[in-house]
């Protein structure tokens, strides 16, 4: 947590500090004045540009609750996340630098032809104006090397950037679903159902959850070992998949349970599905080379979100119902409030 805190802390002194000390400064004081009377100098907009991220950046930590997620990191989000988000924010620092180092040489450039501006006042021979030509040649050509390099090095930055990016994302996709199914994981439930529940009130649009289990699954890892078990949780994914809508969420809830978030489901539609879930489990040819058919049923819990409820109220009811079809002799669907 102190490291997570620290890096926030870091990323803006260097965003916030760097930029008032520039504003702080007499020649930057200067620029703003020169702005205002319409005759604003090369190191004014360069502050300007280190503003405009500044602000982005600022208002990024502010939307997304950058501090409050960078705290919880340590504590909730998975390894390969916080890597990737680390290489991120480093490449961001990175490029900080190099937008300070372009400040700093524009800035001695200028400084470079004021001093020249004030000895071309003072000359009084052509041997004086071809050194000092001579000197204003030499400092063009090295403001053009600096310039040159530290573009092709924020050209790097920004491609690396760009990548990191990606990474991250491919990350965040990564943690959030299981391994052996590839369904969303239990972390990415939770989020989800809370997020679901949350729209639900707000827009009083229905919301159901459906927990599912695979009867007697057990014995099939017993019977038939864990592999067969794997390859089992793996095709039982997939059925459900094929039956719900692209708007709804499936999950591992746990070992050979499963939930399925159902946004804007009244309870009868969802019913229906967990009917047609349930029929299509038993009739599916669980092939399992080796072994011969495996027949599989599955037992299904339905509860629909309540005025005031909380994602834990819910999640709570449809797991009673779940337990409810088990302890009635599986293979059924039972609904809240509703004897099926």
């Amino acid at each position: 947590m102190r490291l997570a805190f620290n890096f926030s802390a870091i990323i803006s002194g260097i965003l916030f500090g760097g930029l008032s000390t520039l504003l702080a400064s007499p020649a930057a004081r200067g620029d703003v004045w020169a702005f205002l009377h319409g005759n604003p100098t090369p190191l004014f907009w360069i502050a300007v540009l280190i503003a405009i991220p500044s602000v982005l950046y600022a208002l990024m930590l502010y939307e997304e609750g950058g501090f409050r997620k960078s705290v919880a990191a340590v504590a909730g989000i998975p390894p390969i996340v916080a890597e990737a988000r680390n290489e991120l924010e480093k490449q961001f620092a990175q490029f900080l630098t190099l937008v300070g180092e372009q400040l700093k040489t524009s800035e001695r450039h200028t400084n470079a032809l004021d001093l020249l501006n004030g000895r071309l006042e003072a000359v009084t021979s052509d041997a004086e104006l071809r050194a000092i030509i001579q000197k204003l040649i030499m400092s063009n050509e090295e403001y053009q090397r600096e310039t040159a390099d530290l573009e092709r090095r924020l050209e790097k930055a920004q491609e690396k950037a760009k990548e990191l990016k990606q990474r991250a994302k491919t990350a965040e996709k990564l943690a959030s679903i299981d391994p052996l199914t590839c369904v969303a994981n239990r972390r990415r439930f939770d989020e989800e159902l809370e997020k679901q529940v949350a729209l639900s009130h707000q827009d009083e649009t229905p919301l159901c959850l459906m927990m599912a289990d695979i009867d007697h699954f057990k014995t099939i890892n017993d019977k038939f070992g864990h592999r067969t078990g794997d390859a089992v949780l793996r095709q039982f994914a997939e059925v459900v998949g094929t039956m719900v809508r692209t708007t709804d969420l499936i999950a591992r809830y746990g070992g050979e349970e499963f939930a399925v978030i159902l946004p804007r489901a009244p309870l009868g539609n969802a019913y229906e599905i967990a009917e047609r879930i349930r029929n299509a489990v038993q009739s599916h040819n669980w092939n399992n080379p080796g072994t011969g058919e495996l027949s599989l049923t599955a037992s299904f819990g339905i509860a629909d979100i309540r005025d005031g409820e909380t994602e834990i109220d819910l999640l709570n009811r449809a797991d009673q119902m779940l337990y409810e079809a088990k302890k009635r002799g599986r293979n059924r669907t039972m609904i809240w409030g509703v004897g099926v």
